[in-house]
């Protein structure tokens, strides 16, 4: 899979195309807003600090984590999430329908 050259974009759609892992996405230091959705991701990981809104649903990750401090939005909805933590203070939406919660641990 190709990224895009143009390393100044702010929105990168990645959904829909089977991936196993997070691409290294460092490089994109205005990325704000990273759609991963429909894919077989099953860890975070790789993603800018810029980012304030993440879409990882229709996914197999198992564990919430490595999530930039300033993300305001994030949608794991159709996931294998067990235990809910490690979440940033800044979030404001939140989406998790359809995981395998068992444990929720400071919220913010």
């Amino acid at each position: 899979m190709e990224l895009p050259k143009d390393l100044t974009i702010d929105t990168l759609n990645l959904g829909y195309k089977n991936l196993t892992k997070i691409p290294d996405l460092s490089k994109y230091t205005n990325l704000t807003y990273l759609y991963l959705n429909n894919n077989r991701i099953t860890k975070i990981e790789n993603v800018p600090q810029s980012l304030k809104r993440l879409d990882l649903s229709n996914n197999k990750i198992t564990k919430i984590e490595n999530l930039p401090l300033n993300l305001t939005y994030l949608d794991l909805i159709n996931n294998q999430i067990i235990k809910i933590e490690n979440l940033p203070q800044s979030l404001i939406e939140l989406y998790l329908v359809n995981n395998q919660i068992q444990k929720i641990e400071n919220l913010p």
